[in-house]
């Protein structure tokens, strides 16, 4: 298999969960006893051993230079990134916007939130990769550029269920499946999709040639200072009333 960013041979595999995420969370590990974490697929639970466990990584769809040395200030945007939001959760949950200039200065922000966007555009291309799926090509041309134009439209959303789980140790951490129109394209044709990854109360969706559906946010192309967030419930009533009289009597809220 090929780098999907260069065409060199791949030869490293990115994480789903971003290793640095897992450890902000979770830990340096092992994660075992009551430390355990649990890794859900297809309704199969496993349990991970540590933060760099195979199981949250993609198979090997990038060459070690793409993946260290090409992407590094990608990867350490996004570090800055879910920092900031898991120990400012309460003003942004209140506000419902992320200031990028909160994030990473006055005067980097622009820049930053750039690298930010390409890390979103990593992991997409990543997930896309690992369906056997084409990466468009002004996703791949975007990386080496700091003013672009794409197709990409990010936004950012609240998952107010998970107001019922105390702090983000406690919330599953994962990604979306990848949706994908029409399902009959070939190899070189266009397709639209639509995917998602999540931490702590916020969830990131991607839109890919097509324009973002329901209360989840405002478009994003890394050209706002500002990020204004939606919102969404995914459990039905009686779900979350359930959760609910879960969440009263689990071990954290003594």
């Amino acid at each position: 298999m090929d780098c999907w960013m260069c065409d060199a041979p791949a030869d490293t595999a990115e994480h789903k969960i971003k290793k640095s995420l897992l450890v902000e969370i979770h830990g340096n590990g092992p994660y075992t006893g009551a430390n355990a974490v649990s890794h859900v697929r297809d309704g199969e639970v496993r349990y991970l051993q540590g933060p760099g466990s195979e199981l949250v990584k993609y198979r090997k769809c990038l060459c070690s230079s793409c993946n260290n040395d090409r992407s590094q200030p990608f990867d350490r945007a996004y570090d800055k990134f879910f920092q900031y939001v898991i120990s400012h959760e309460a003003e942004i949950v209140e506000r419902r916007v992320i200031d990028f200039a909160d994030v990473y200065g006055a005067s980097s922000f622009s820049r930053q939130q750039t690298d930010l966007y390409k890390y979103f555009v990593k992991l997409f291309g990543c997930d896309l990769s690992s369906h056997g799926l084409p990466v468009p090509q002004d996703l791949k041309q975007l990386l080496d550029k700091q003013h672009f134009k794409t197709r990409l439209r990010i936004t950012f959303a609240v998952n107010e269920d998970k107001f019922l789980f105390a702090g983000p140790q406690h919330c599953p951490v994962g990604i979306g499946e990848m949706n994908f129109w029409p399902s009959d394209a070939k190899v070189n044709d266009e397709r639209s999709y639509a995917w998602s990854t999540y931490f702590s109360f916020l969830h990131i969706f991607f839109w890919y040639a097509m324009s973002p559906t329901g209360p989840l946010g405002s478009a994003w192309t890394a050209d706002s200072r500002w990020v204004y967030l939606g919102w969404f419930r995914p459990l039905s009533p009686e779900k979350r009333q359930e959760f609910e009289k879960k969440a009263r009597s689990a071990p954290w809220r003594v």
